[in-house]
């Protein structure tokens, strides 16, 4: 596959929610880049939700923002390798981090806040990192 079809891939990955998050408030779909809640359809960026948390960050809210982090390095990655270095193997791993981190947000939410979380996105960019450390050459 062409790199900037790849890429391209990529970041329509960050638009497809990576937890669907279903309770007794209603359904909130969980982005790397914020929260949208599904009654309102209002968007509350990661940046602005970790803020109002005024440095009582709970751990799930932690392996949200880590994910993010580690899936804006795989973009990052994968533009420089569209440059020509080669990142395959950088990219699909920071992609599988990006997908493990999430694992604590999957406990936290449905322990914490009573709901059932669906990984939908998760196991998207963990698939996708997979294929990408896989197809890379040694």
């Amino acid at each position: 596959m062409n790199c900037w079809r790849r890429f391209g891939l990529l970041c329509l990955l960050g638009f497809v929610p990576w937890l669907v998050v279903s309770g007794a408030g209603g359904t909130t779909y969980v982005f790397p880049f914020g929260l949208l809640d599904g009654a309102s359809w209002r968007l509350l960026l990661l940046t602005t939700y970790l803020g109002a948390l005024s440095g009582a960050v709970p751990a799930f809210a932690e392996s949200l923002a880590i994910g993010a982090g580690c899936f804006l390095l795989a973009l990052v990655s994968a533009f420089a390798g569209c440059l020509g270095a080669s990142t395959d193997r950088l990219t699909g791993g920071l992609l599988v981090l990006a997908a493990l981190s999430q694992l604590g947000l999957l406990v936290g939410v449905g322990g914490r806040l009573h709901a059932t979380a669906i990984p939908v996105g998760v196991l998207l960019v963990g698939f996708g990192g997979v294929v990408l450390f896989r197809s890379a050459t040694v």
